[in-house]
């Protein structure tokens, strides 16, 4: 059976795609017990709209000739292998590209991605399916303790879960384990700046922008609206660091 890691990808998120690469990549050239199928994948989502379609066209995730175009996620894989290997980390930059090249799946299609910044068709239905029935159970023989409720993020996390679930139902996947590594965390960080002051200094543009942004999921309800809202309308769902 094939293990398949499914995450997002964006502009500044290829990165997160192109570590586990890497990942992958040490993990074999260290010879450790794992990512040894020949069916292994990892699947990336990107979840910008004019990325996607330009992924339809060209492949710039994953064509050879991304290796000189710093948005796509050879030249991220190349970059950080070259400066491991400068640092006196093993030379994975074979290893890692074989990966990218065989092992790696990018899903762009337009239903999936949508719009940056906002939930797809296919992206929001699976979330509210997920907000609904998800639920996390403990490890066998941890301590009992309060889990909290599992959600997803429409901006990454549900165009990435999205992907997974249509794959899960095609019948060629029958059998198969997937792992769904969500790279959102569950903390939203709140420092000792004013960010709501800082926010309203902006430029009107920037400040539009955050007003537009809807508050879609049934767990974390919280919404930034400059025009009418108040910090309370979201800092509930933030962490004091």
């Amino acid at each position: 059976m094939s293990t398949a890691f499914m995450l997002p990808s964006a502009p500044p998120a290829r990165r997160r795609i192109s570590g586990l690469v890497i990942g992958v990549a040490l993990v074999r050239k260290l010879g450790l017990p794992a990512f040894k199928s020949p069916d292994f994948k990892l699947h990336a989502v990107p979840i910008h709209h004019a990325l996607s379609a330009l992924h339809r066209f060209t492949g710039v995730y994953t064509a050879k000739w991304g290796a000189h175009m710093p948005v796509t996620t050879r030249h991220s894989i190349l970059r950080t292998c070259a400066a491991l290997k400068q640092i006196g980390g093993p030379d994975v930059i074979a290893d890692a590209l074989e990966v990218l090249d065989k092992h790696t799946e990018v899903h762009a299609g337009a239903e999936l991605c949508g719009k940056y910044g906002v939930h797809s068709d296919m992206s929001r239905s699976c979330a509210n399916l997920f907000d609904s029935t998800a639920s996390l159970e403990p490890t066998a023989g941890a301590a009992k303790m309060a889990l909290p409720k599992p959600w997803l993020c429409g901006h990454f996390c549900a165009k990435a879960f999205a992907a997974m679930c249509d794959d899960l139902l095609k019948p060629e996947h029958a059998g198969k384990n997937m792992l769904f590594w969500q790279t959102k965390s569950l903390v939203q960080p709140l420092g000792p700046e004013d960010e709501w002051a800082r926010v309203r200094a902006m430029p009107r543009a920037v400040q539009a922008w955050a007003s537009a942004g809807t508050a879609e999921s049934l767990l974390r309800p919280g919404r930034v609206d400059l025009d009418g809202g108040a910090p309370e309308d979201y800092r509930g769902l933030m962490t004091k660091v």
